[in-house]
């Protein structure tokens, strides 16, 4: 039997690391102007993820990604260099993917205040019903999603309001994301007609 390789950090075992560990700053492989990032803290976890476009060693099937909070994150040299790998990931792409396939699709975004503007983007134009800042309680949980199943049945009695915040058509994409989201929904979607 072939040996698969995944990743060399675990495909002799994983190790433990150490608990004490205080982050440390990652740098880049460029021979000239090299993007250096400073991780404050340990990882949350790490994700082991073979769909990613994420570099990932030579003969290695997943990329390992160590998943940190953002606060813990900041670019300390050339942060010019870095792009967005996949501009039809970005947060305001796969709501509207979602909301061409899916139009009575109500949704309530969840994310920290520093994600305001991608959220006030997706306010105006008629993408999410609401935007909830973390760290969220179980109240204001409950009550957003009342409203929010309020205003999806609004929208099945009124198809013509569905009309007001239709999107432009986006790119037909295999996998990723947004087609497992989509999949999903279309096997429950006996739950919400």
């Amino acid at each position: 039997m072939a040996k698969v390789n995944i990743h060399p950090s675990v495909d002799n075992g994983v190790k433990k690391g150490s608990p004490n560990f205080a982050g440390g700053t990652l740098t880049c492989h460029c021979a000239k102007d090299p993007v250096a990032v400073k991780i404050k803290g340990d990882v949350a976890h790490n994700h082991a993820c073979g769909c990613t476009k994420c570099w990932k060693p030579k003969g290695a099937v997943f990329a390992v990604v160590g998943v940190v909070p953002r606060d813990n994150v900041s670019v300390s040299a050339n942060g010019s260099k870095l792009k967005v790998v996949d501009d039809k990931a970005t947060i305001q792409a796969m709501t509207a993917r979602l909301k061409e396939h899916v139009p009575q699709l109500v949704t309530i975004a969840v994310s920290q205040h520093r994600d305001v503007l991608d959220m006030v983007w997706l306010i105006n134009h008629g993408q999410i019903f609401r935007f909830l800042r973390k760290p969220l309680s179980a109240g204001r949980c409950a009550i957003s999603l009342q409203a929010a199943l309020q205003h999806h049945r609004m929208l099945l009695k009124n198809p013509e309001l569905v009309k007001r915040h239709e999107v432009d058509a986006t790119p037909e994409t295999t996998g990723g994301v947004v087609d497992g989201v989509l999949a999903k929904l279309k096997s429950i979607k006996r739950l919400w007609v």
